[in-house]
């Protein structure tokens, strides 16, 4: 007698990640700021926000069905200082092992078309 089982089905489920999300040395705005502000000077990427994901666990992003791969999310971003505007350069996403020795670039954005011009606040600053 054979058993066949049914694929497990992936569930959707709206969430957002913000910087509080990620781990301890980036998960506050101001360290974060900090590392942004220290790297606009140099034409090199430097790590600005991370996750770690635990053992066993998998985590997808994107919005809607997961069966659907070509539906996917939106993103924003904006480095902002509220007296002096905003700290515009190439966001990567990237997803890297936890040795660092594999890393993969997902996409990489152009900064400034990821908010308005006005840099009063973050909320003016939403597109």
């Amino acid at each position: 007698m054979t058993m066949q089982v049914a694929p497990r089905q992936l569930r959707s489920y709206n969430a957002s990640v913000t910087v509080v999300d990620g781990d301890s040395a980036y998960d506050t705005s101001a360290e974060v700021a900090a590392i942004v502000q220290a790297g606009s000077a140099g034409l090199n990427f430097n790590l600005i926000w991370e996750k770690t994901v635990p053992a066993q666990q998998v985590i997808y992003w994107g919005y809607g069905d997961p069966n659907q791969q070509r539906n996917q999310s939106f993103n924003w971003f904006a480095a902002i200082d509220a007296g002096t505007g905003f700290e515009d350069g190439i966001l990567r996403l990237s997803v890297t092992n936890a040795t660092r020795t594999n890393s993969v670039v997902v996409a990489e954005f152009n900064t400034a078309n990821m908010h308005t011009v006005t840099s009063t606040t973050l909320i003016t600053a939403r597109n």
